[in-house]
């Protein structure tokens, strides 16, 4: 499913299962060596990865991305350095220059660029009297009516609120990593 779907939802809910089978396999009695070790890090290796590498469109695929953060960071958690059952711990090396070195420059390359769009959007309202549009959307073949400065702004915030959400987890797995290696 990840190798043919473009769609983030549907990738992030075979992510999401994905974690599923992985919790299920490390409880006790439950052993499944295809969500273990050798076996699993190939699968990581697919899940874990940006499409487009630090180029890659964070809120197209903000699903997908959210999902394989929250995977990674369930595994640093769940799985024991000196277990190391998934295999994580060997692989993190890899991990971090493929995936969570991407993402932060593809986090701060997309941060200052909606940055400046809503510093472009706010100097334009503030010297325009009245609200003009100024941004069109396309869906499919068909235009949308145009966005109000008001509007505009206000999906810009959001961008970099999803921005914040996804640099929280990163954070959150860099702190993780860097303690449990260091123990």
């Amino acid at each position: 499913m990840l190798k043919t779907s473009n769609h983030s939802g549907v990738e992030g809910y075979v992510i999401k299962n994905i974690k599923k089978q992985i919790d299920f396999a490390l409880q006790p009695d439950n052993s499944n060596t295809w969500f273990e070790g050798v076996h699993l890090l190939p699968l990581l290796r697919k899940v874990l990865s940006l499409p487009d590498g630090p180029e890659t469109d964070l809120l197209q695929y903000l699903d997908r991305i959210m999902e394989s953060l929250n995977l990674l960071r369930y595994l640093v958690i769940r799985d024991k350095v000196t277990e190391n059952q998934t295999g994580v711990w060997t692989e993190l090396y890899k991990i971090e220059d493929t995936f969570l070195k991407p993402l932060r420059v593809g986090v701060n390359m997309s941060r200052a660029h909606y940055e400046r769009e809503l510093h472009n959007t706010m100097e334009t309202k503030k010297s325009k009297a009245k609200e003009e549009s100024m941004l069109s959307v396309t869906v499919g073949d068909e235009k949308l009516p145009n966005m109000t400065s008001e509007s505009q702004i206000q999906a810009l915030h959001s961008a970099l609120h999803t921005f914040d959400m996804i640099e929280s987890v990163l954070v959150r797995i860099e702190e993780l990593t860097e303690v449990k290696e260091n123990l």
